[in-house]
């Protein structure tokens, strides 16, 4: 038998979660410490789920362990602007009044 471990972050469907594949877990107190590793290995898991899957592709859930201590997972930070960042940028065209618009439309401004 198979049993399938879906890991879940905060306000994540269990079908949206992380998904992976054992043939050592087969009980509850396997599965409650593989939990337990899982959410020390990752404390933004809130929820891990285990389901037993037979031959038939049938399945069962069988053991759920909810994190007491969910930590949010970390927010990608924006790099920095450096100075030649900023040298790179293009500088706008300033817009053109309306006799500037005239003359040159005229070919009187040179």
């Amino acid at each position: 038998m198979v049993t399938e471990i879906y890991s879940c972050l905060p306000r994540q469907a269990m079908k949206e979660g992380r998904v992976e594949y054992s043939d050592t877990i087969d009980d509850r107190d396997a599965a409650e410490y593989d939990a337990k590793l899982r959410v020390e290995a990752n404390p933004a898991f809130e929820k891990i789920a285990y389901y037993k899957i037979n031959e038939n592709g049938d399945f069962r859930i069988f053991y759920t362990y909810k994190n007491p201590n969910v930590k949010a997972p970390a927010k990608p930070k924006k790099a920095a602007q450096t100075r030649g960042d900023l040298k790179l940028r293009k500088k706008k065209k300033k817009k053109l009044t309306l006799g500037q618009k005239i003359k040159k439309a005229l070919d009187l401004g040179k």
